[in-house]
């Protein structure tokens, strides 16, 4: 009986195991689409296709890994992008365009709200 018990047990553990593995697997696929195609705005429809997770663990098992939510990562990284590209000398323009925001005021309005200042602020201390 005893015995049964410990083999249930461990089947189960390796069961979840297996199951955290494919999870975080299917997570990393979503996060390196995201960062690949990082002027595209992907749906959450689509990176629940590319992951194969429902809606809600797709986002529970994402915020678990990388700290942030699908859509959060994709505007860090592009905020990211936003700050080599001004550093190099492209007008704000330019970046919100080749970063997939819709207009240079989304860029600015989610500049502003993770760094404290403009881009143009930010551009002009660098150039």
């Amino acid at each position: 009986m005893l015995e049964s018990q410990l083999i249930e047990y461990l089947q189960q553990y390796f069961l979840i195991k297996k199951q955290q593995k494919i999870d975080s697997v299917n997570v990393r696929k979503v996060k390196e689409l995201i960062s690949d195609e990082i002027n595209i705005n992907h749906s959450l429809d689509e990176l629940m296709q590319e992951s194969g997770l429902s809606r809600f663990h797709l986002i529970r098992s994402f915020k678990q890994t990388y700290g942030l939510s699908p859509h959060a990562y994709q505007l860090d990284e592009r905020i990211k992008q936003a700050k080599n590209l001004l550093k190099s000398g492209y007008s704000i323009l330019d970046t919100s365009h080749l970063l997939g925001f819709a207009d240079q005021s989304h860029l600015q309005r989610n500049f502003k709200k993770r760094l404290a200042v403009t881009p143009k602020q930010y551009q002009a201390f660098f150039l």
